[in-house]
């Protein structure tokens, strides 16, 4: 049997500090969030600075003789904590957005950071951030087949990405799921790493 008493266990910490900062907007306990701010900053310190194993950090530490224990933890444990109390988007892991609105809902999933989500009868609007590199592919369940689906004001084809536009969506018939895929171009060759569209998603009510 291990004595887990005086052993200090980062990630754990660096877990229970990330479910706060991700529930800040509901709970807001300022108490909660310092202490969720003491462990993330704390977990950064302890990372490792020397290879093969920089900016790992220790399974365990042992408080009383100052020793470091494997297996070495990743830095996205650290990565997502941190992103989350700088308020920085990870575009790694797709999240869900659930929304409401005219007795409905929908679902929203992504890897990209959705913003200003609205439904009401008939339509469903948002914004959308992704990474130029990778595009974006959204997956949205909850709503009927479309009748029209817009990307900054400008109708896109059902069916495979294609042109310059290259941006399309499917629906799936028997999963009821829309997919939105693809990404679009810029006419000046920029090099931002980031883009943003505006989808409009319009569809028949149910009565």
């Amino acid at each position: 049997m291990v004595n887990w008493f005086g052993t200090l266990v980062q990630w754990c910490g660096l877990r229970w500090a990330e479910s706060v900062l991700r529930t800040r907007d509901v709970v807001g306990d300022p108490l909660l969030l310092e202490a969720a701010r003491g462990a993330v900053i704390s977990g950064c310190q302890q990372t490792f600075d020397k290879s093969p194993v920089e900016g790992c950090l220790p399974d365990a530490w042992n408080l009383e003789t100052n020793t470091a224990y494997p297996a070495f933890i990743g830095p996205v444990v650290v990565e997502n904590a941190l992103r989350l109390l700088l308020e920085r988007p990870s575009f790694c892991d797709a999240r869900t957005w659930i929304v409401h609105g005219g007795g409905a809902r929908a679902h929203i999933s992504t890897r990209g950071v959705v913003e200003e989500p609205r439904l009401v009868p008939g339509l469903l609007t948002w914004t959308e951030r992704y990474l130029v590199a990778g595009g974006a592919e959204t997956f949205i369940a909850g709503l009927p087949k479309p009748t029209v689906v817009l990307v900054d004001g400008r109708e896109i084809p059902e069916g495979p990405t294609v042109g310059t536009w290259a941006v399309a969506w499917s629906y799936g018939e028997e999963d009821h799921y829309l997919r939105i895929r693809g990404k679009k171009e810029d006419p000046k060759g920029g090099s931002e790493p980031l883009a943003a569209m505006r989808v409009e998603v319009r569809f028949t009510a149910a009565q």
